[in-house]
């Protein structure tokens, strides 16, 4: 586990680190050891105010399902939704 991770969790009250603890074992159960570990070491290297676990989750979840340099796929065209809910139309929809 990163140095930074440790400082912060052994700052932590109990609750605390029991909420803590709770979210980084749900992200080793979707994700694993290896890809939670590799989160925590990206983030705690890129931020200065390490991140909420939250954030390892969903790292981790990339990390194992396509890496960190597999490019995002395009996705569908959300222009007209952008056009309702942005543009203000559809006011009549």
């Amino acid at each position: 586990m990163p140095a930074a991770v440790a400082e912060r969790m052994d700052g932590l009250s109990a609750s605390e680190l029991k909420d803590d603890l709770r979210i980084l074992a749900q992200a080793i159960g979707r994700s694993g050891v290896e890809a939670v570990f590799d989160a925590l070491d990206v983030l705690a290297s890129e931020r200065e105010d390490f991140p909420d676990f939250f954030q390892v989750g969903v790292l981790a979840a990339r990390i194992a399902g396509f890496g960190l340099t597999t490019a995002p796929e395009p996705g569908g065209d959300l222009g007209v939704y952008d056009e309702i809910f942005l543009a203000g139309g559809g006011a009549g929809r």
